[in-house]
């Protein structure tokens, strides 16, 4: 039985469905589609190749990256819970529909749904905002009617996934490129929407707002950062442009504080391809 571990954000709900997520499945394996061309290697032969690979770090340590209740760079009072896996397929897919991209642009979010490897242990925290305590009165549901609508529509939802891949691999660079490639996407289907990408301040993270053409805007905040083979990704809705970058800013640091001596032994000049690897006595 498959257990997805994907959840898909959503802005402009019945207008545009926009996805950003890293898919990770225990059971199904769903590919990125790969540029024409490249080498092609099988779901099966790629996690049976990695599955002798032990990973580094435990899950304690993983899940010790992700920021908790009530640390001041998370945006308001969340609920946290927080699941762990091994050994799966770690993809990247991001949709813009009712928006046709050309040039770099196309080519970079290319780049980024054909991004494929595999995780050798991972976490997701999953954020939301609390429930409130107050049971509503009836008087006060008919009240608030849309207001609630609304509100539910944009409350806070974020997604965090901490995890160590096999290989040395850099995913997410490419959000800090896409913002200067794509810039601003007008719709080719709904008259007056416009997709604009903005860059979240010099980090590998990037704002998407979306205008539906009536001044209603709905904006995903997406990106994250690597140290060595260890990498967070962040996806959230629901939160302002300066929220998400405290947020990414101090989510990315503490991936850098656990892992970050291993980016700067693995930069260091290595000898290995001369003399064989010292052995423990």
């Amino acid at each position: 039985m498959a257990d997805s571990r994907t959840r898909a954000l959503t802005t402009a709900p019945a207008l545009l469905l926009l996805t950003a997520g890293l898919t990770l499945t225990s059971c199904t394996v769903e590919p990125s589609p790969e540029p024409s061309g490249s080498p092609s290697e099988s779901p099966s032969e790629s996690a049976s190749s990695s599955a002798s690979v032990a990973p580094q770090a435990s899950v304690d340590e993983l899940a010790g990256v992700l920021l908790t209740t009530g640390d001041e760079a998370l945006p308001g009072e969340l609920n946290l819970s927080v699941e762990s896996y091994e050994n799966q397929p770690f993809t990247m897919y991001f949709s813009l529909s009712e928006f046709t991209t050309t040039g770099q642009c196309a080519d970079l979010l290319a780049e980024l749904n054909a991004f494929s490897t595999q995780a050798l242990i991972g976490v997701t925290g999953h954020y939301e905002a609390a429930a409130s305590d107050d049971e509503p009165t009836p008087e006060s549901t008919e009240s608030e009617g849309d207001a609630s609508d609304a509100d539910a529509e944009s409350s806070v939802v974020i997604e965090t996934m901490v995890i160590e891949t096999a290989d040395d691999v850099d995913p997410m660079s490419v959000y800090s490129r896409i913002p200067g490639a794509c810039d601003s996407v007008d719709s080719d289907e709904l008259e007056g929407s416009t997709a604009t990408f903005t860059q979240l301040g010099d980090l590998d993270a990037f704002q998407l707002s979306v205008d539906d053409g009536s001044g209603e805007v709905e904006t995903l905040h997406t990106g994250g950062g690597t140290a060595g083979n260890h990498h967070v990704y962040i996806a959230a809705t629901g939160i302002s442009e300066a929220e998400a970058e405290t947020l990414f800013t101090e989510q990315i640091n503490r991936l850098e504080d656990a892992f970050g001596d291993e980016e700067s032994s693995s930069a260091t000049p290595s000898s290995s391809a001369t003399s064989p690897s010292p052995t423990d006595s």
